[in-house]
């Protein structure tokens, strides 16, 4: 059987290596070397995460009934141990890395990983055996048959992707794929209080809940604690983590806990553990405090839902919004509310810039430019003492950047430098 790895990032080179040393002669087929047009010849496909799930080449491998094989699925298969799986919108990265640094914090006697799409391949673990934090996103869900992990967790859902999903619909159908496998012996986790998940019946598989305003069973929030709640056990955890600013970081938060806890991790070894931990950049960073004005980098920010995010992680009603991006055809209707209680002023950038101004109509004074250095002049111009200056920009970055991380670190070379 004829067999082709498509996409020769870094998923589909830890795969082309494991099979090379195995002694398989996998043929590469990528956008860059041009032979997108030799699919068709193959049946079996392993499929990296990066390819858009809209492309008319992998719709037709789909008509053909091809075996396409997720670089997920392809790696799963090679590990041994136990596997927490965390998706989401938003809040994926954080919550796999507050989990992974407190089980490898606490296990001294078992390895832990951290893998997916933060961290190394899985494939890139083949033979290793522990317990595998995996970061895995719906690009990499669509096609499971079999990846079947021990406790997942799904944070959260909003619309997103829909440059790549035909739907919203479909969209949310790969999230959910992350617990079609498991059964009774597996721990599902989701977000009590998200509108598309709330109502979510999972009959196979054991479920537990995370709620920042109701009780549930599993953690939840209340009096500036987090209760974990599980059938005889009650134990709170003091929200001591200030550094880790907002709403949507207590989420990741109340998900960490919950995992670790349910993993075997007490309840001071949790708090230990969180206490010693720093945000990761790029998610409500704070970059500088001058003349009373705060800067803030949330350039991971890349759909509306995780904006109100940021806009909830503050009381002020002075903030000054820097929204742009590549353009994705997505309301932000879900921010209004927001933007009218606490935003002054708007500043628009890149290629959305027009959408946006129409889709946000004239709710506040709203101001235009092409990039984001215009953007740091113009919050700049019009900032005043007291305020706070949110990059949040609510869409990706493809429009001028490689990444979320490139556009973020110009954002702050600009603010130190103005």
């Amino acid at each position: 059987m004829k067999v082709a790895i498509w996409g020769f990032g870094s998923s589909g080179k830890s795969v082309y290596s494991f099979m090379t040393k195995e002694g398989y002669k996998p043929f590469i087929i990528d956008k860059k070397l041009e032979n997108e047009h030799l699919i068709p010849l193959f049946d079996k496909i392993v499929l990296s995460p990066g390819i858009p799930l809209n492309s008319v080449k992998l719709k037709n491998l789909i008509e053909d009934e091809k075996t396409i094989i997720p670089e997920l699925e392809f790696g799963y298969k090679l590990i041994r141990g136990e596997i927490v799986a965390i998706t989401g919108t938003n809040g994926k990265t954080t919550t796999s890395y507050l989990v992974y640094s407190i089980l490898k914090e606490f296990f001294k006697d078992k390895k832990v990983y951290l893998c997916g799409n933060v961290g190394k391949p899985i494939t890139d673990l083949y033979l290793r055996e522990g317990i595998f934090v995996m970061e895995v996103s719906s690009f990499q869900l669509q096609f499971i048959k079999r990846f079947k992990p021990n406790i997942a967790c799904i944070l959260n859902i909003s619309e997103d992707h829909l440059d790549s999903h035909s739907s919203f619909e479909e969209y949310k159908e790969a999230k959910l794929k992350i617990f079609k496998n498991m059964d009774g012996n597996g721990i599902l986790i989701i977000n009590q209080d998200d509108e598309n998940l709330k109502d979510i019946k999972a009959t196979s598989v054991k479920t537990l809940r995370v709620s920042l305003y109701e009780k549930v069973r599993g953690v939840y929030y209340s009096k500036d604690k987090f209760v974990i709640s599980l059938d005889n056990i009650e134990e709170k955890i003091e929200d001591r983590f200030e550094k880790f600013i907002g709403e949507g970081n207590r989420y990741n938060i109340a998900f960490a806990i919950l995992v670790s806890f349910l993993l075997g991790v007490d309840k001071e070894n949790i708090i230990n553990a969180l206490s010693k931990l720093e945000p990761l950049p790029h998610r409500l960073e704070p970059v500088k405090k001058e003349d009373d004005i705060l800067w803030i980098n949330d350039s991971k920010s890349t759909n509306p839902h995780s904006v109100l995010y940021a806009l909830k992680s503050f009381n002020s009603k002075n903030i000054i919004l820097i929204l742009g991006g590549k353009n994705k055809n997505i309301s932000f209707r879900i921010i209004k509310e927001e933007v009218k209680n606490k935003v002054k002023k708007i500043i628009l950038y890149g290629e959305a810039k027009d959408f946006l101004e129409s889709d946000l109509g004239g709710i506040k004074e709203m101001f235009k430019v092409n990039t984001v250095r215009e953007a740091v002049i113009k919050a700049k111009e019009v900032a005043e003492r007291g305020d706070i200056i949110l990059f949040s920009p609510g869409l990706s970055s493809f429009d001028q950047y490689k990444n979320y991380a490139q556009r973020g670190e110009d954002f702050k070379k600009w603010v130190r430098e103005i």
